[in-house]
């Protein structure tokens, strides 16, 4: 993933604060179940425009529980990136969430975060969620190093916010509740499911226990490699447990889902092995509209297949897909040259 972070790395992101007789906490995949059933118990606001006009989800959908775990896996990852941040409202025992707190990055001009917050339908007739929006005003203002946030449908109506200019590209942040208007592809662009050559086959990283077994495989079996291919400090080079597979592909499925990035699984005709992955994802460099990734275990690569597949997918990324410039970091244009381009919306420093 390659979203700007939210805040500059010097900054702790608080990991629990006090409010009244209860407390904020990160939501993660650890507390799915607390935040999928408060989102259950407020769907009726949360899905008819109380907290964002524009969300287009259906609320079958996020009434799901493999949606509300894959949900809190997409904001487990992204917190631990410093790309966004979402808060749980918990009683003080943490047992029961009572509402939620988000910190996003802003896609309009004048902004460099959005902020939004919700309660449970029996705690905002209490008053609650007016307590909430006053105490997290004062604190993100206060307590975040964010010099220009914005409060939609608070401090400014829905109405004035989303006319306001957007910044170009967009932040790659798609959220079902809090959801940027402009994905990846358009929504008329049939997204290729399934990708059949006769060396290897291409189908999209989603959460199942084949491809969870698959992919935590390949990428245990090739951790060097992954090193060398991509930089020291890139996600794809860190060592990863069975359980951060499971978080990762659940978050991939959202973003698979919302149209703001594609992950591919590379495997062998016979679909018995994950020889590798494919990335198609926004970009945050001037000049370029998407860039894609890929990389494949060292057993393929003497196999001569790297070849092969770099071949393939260049051609295909430009028959199939509605871009206009493609960037291909680590092999068209060296990493050292790529990470010297300007960005669009560089991170805070």
């Amino acid at each position: 993933m390659n979203t700007r972070q939210i805040v500059p790395d010097w900054f702790v992101i608080p990991s629990k604060v006090e409010f009244g007789d209860m407390v904020l906490i990160p939501v993660t995949a650890n507390r799915w179940v607390e935040d999928h059933e408060a989102v259950v118990s407020t769907s009726d606001y949360l899905h008819g425009g109380g907290m964002n006009p524009g969300m287009h989800v259906q609320k079958e959908v996020t009434s799901s529980p493999v949606f509300g775990w894959k949900d809190a896996c997409w904001l487990d990852r992204h917190w631990k990136q410093r790309t966004a941040v979402c808060y749980g409202l918990m009683t003080r025992d943490e047992t029961r969430e009572l509402g939620c707190l988000y910190i996003f990055p802003s896609y309009k001009q004048s902004f460099d975060a959005d902020v939004f917050v919700w309660v449970r339908d029996e705690e905002r007739i209490l008053g609650l969620d007016e307590k909430l929006y006053m105490f997290a005003e004062e604190w993100v203002s206060q307590a975040w190093p964010l010099k220009k946030i914005s409060w939609p449908g608070r401090n400014i109506s829905w109405s004035d916010w989303y006319n306001l200019p957007e910044k170009n590209p967009q932040p790659n942040i798609n959220h079902v509740f809090v959801t940027c208007p402009r994905a990846l592809v358009p929504n008329s662009f049939k997204v290729p499911e399934r990708v059949e050559t006769e060396r290897f086959v291409l189908v999209p990283l989603t959460l199942s226990m084949e491809a969870v077994t698959l992919d935590h495989k390949a990428r245990q079996l090739n951790k060097k490699h992954l090193k060398e291919v991509f930089l020291p400090k890139s996600e794809w080079s860190e060592g990863t447990t069975l359980q951060d597979t499971i978080i990762e592909i659940s978050a991939i499925d959202i973003d698979w889902y919302v149209l703001s990035e594609f992950v591919y699984s590379i495997r062998t005709p016979d679909e018995l092995n994950q020889i590798g992955r494919l990335y198609i994802q926004p970009t945050r460099k001037v000049g370029y509209d998407a860039e894609v990734h890929f990389w494949i275990g060292t057993s393929e690569i003497q196999e001569e297949m790297e070849d092969v597949i770099n071949r393939f997918v260049h051609q295909w990324i430009w028959d199939v897909w509605p871009f206009h410039k493609v960037a291909w970091p680590g092999r068209d244009i060296s990493w050292h040259e790529w990470h010297n381009l300007q960005d669009y919306d560089p991170d805070p420093s």
